[in-house]
């Protein structure tokens, strides 16, 4: 299996949400058929089949909610870790005061 990537992950949820390629690839700001090719290589590396692509509405697997459930834990933790560091950072700084004295 191949990394995913963040952004793949985000696809995914977002298809998953809408049930739609057309409403989540405007959400997106890329192309249907760009979406949906990204959607395939993240099934392909999976080997798991996340949508039912012969139904209206499109349907998610059995398996696909368990991947979809997987992704939003992860992006959550990628949430989580990215205000972590940011407060880390910003109790790190602090504003440097200089006296002088006049002669």
């Amino acid at each position: 299996m191949n990394p995913i990537e963040i952004r793949e992950m985000q696809y995914v949820l977002i298809v998953g949400k809408t049930k739609s390629f057309s409403q989540a690839a405007k959400r997106c700001f890329i192309s249907q058929p760009a979406l949906s090719k990204i959607i395939k290589k993240v099934e392909n590396n999976l080997n798991i089949e996340i949508f039912d692509r012969g139904t209206a509405p499109l349907k998610i697997t059995p398996e696909g909610e368990n991947i979809i459930e997987y992704f939003s834990k992860i992006i959550n933790l990628e949430t989580s870790l990215e205000r972590y560091c940011t407060s880390v950072l910003e109790q790190k700084k602090t504003d440097l005061i200089v006296g002088t004295l006049h002669w």
